[in-house]
């Protein structure tokens, strides 16, 4: 098996190991870096879309350059998430612009960001002009097909970049959360598939934690059959 030196795991609540009860000692990538004798940099967030995954990970490369046998896993999340700039946030009376993650569902229609954001009050938005962009958005300007293309194009101009400035790395995916992804998607990477569905959502079925997040046992073997996987590359 070829000697890494750095694991980086990115994804959202799922690989931040929110269904662990230890964190970070039992989330996957704390236990795969045991695995590897290698050191553990784990940079997910809870609600993070796939756009934050890929911005935080050039960051990462970008301030890391030079580094050498770095392995980077990205836990894919689904498609309605996004990152997106907004301006003059208000969050504990702290006035800043920033990074922020809208989540477009039905299911946080009346909120939009994850659930510690409020529109209302941290931007001054009114729920009427909330819940007409929301509908309007989803209406005529979100489709899946496209955003996995879309999302395709940015993961191989990042592997591209991740290779070029990290010498001997390697990039693994798995979704955690993204449905449907095409076969000619996951011929561009190295993709790791579950035995048991699609997803880890769908893998990890009956030892799914009381959040419905991968528990400690469901992190145990992800972690283990990455370490095969990782084997054959």
């Amino acid at each position: 098996m070829k000697k890494y030196k750095t694991i980086v795991a990115n994804g959202c609540s799922f690989v931040v190991g929110k269904g662990c009860s230890s964190v970070p000692e039992q989330r996957f990538s704390k236990l795969l870096s045991d695995k590897l004798e290698c050191e553990e940099y784990n940079i997910a967030q809870s609600g993070g879309s796939n756009g934050r995954i890929i911005r935080t990970s050039f960051d990462w490369v970008k301030n890391h350059k030079g580094k050498e046998n770095v392995l980077i896993v990205f836990g894919l999340t689904g498609y309605a998430r996004m990152d997106v700039w907004v301006n003059g946030w208000n969050e504990d009376a702290d006035a800043s612009s920033g990074y922020r993650q809208f989540i477009f569902s039905s299911r946080k229609a009346k909120t939009g960001f994850s659930r510690k954001y409020d529109l209302q009050k941290n931007l001054g938005v009114t729920v009427e002009e909330q819940n007409k962009f929301f509908k309007i958005f989803t209406k005529y300007f979100l489709n899946e097909d496209e955003r996995m293309k879309k999302l395709k194009r940015e993961l191989i101009m990042f592997q591209s970049y991740m290779k070029e400035q990290l010498p001997n790395s390697e990039l693994i995916l798995f979704s955690s959360l993204l449905w449907d992804v095409p076969k000619s998607f996951k011929e561009c990477f190295n993709w790791f598939e579950f035995k048991n569905g699609q997803t880890w959502a769908e893998d990890c079925g009956k030892i799914r934690s009381v959040t419905s997040h991968p528990s400690v046992d469901a992190h145990k073997l992800i972690a283990d059959e990455l370490y095969d996987f990782i084997e054959k590359i």
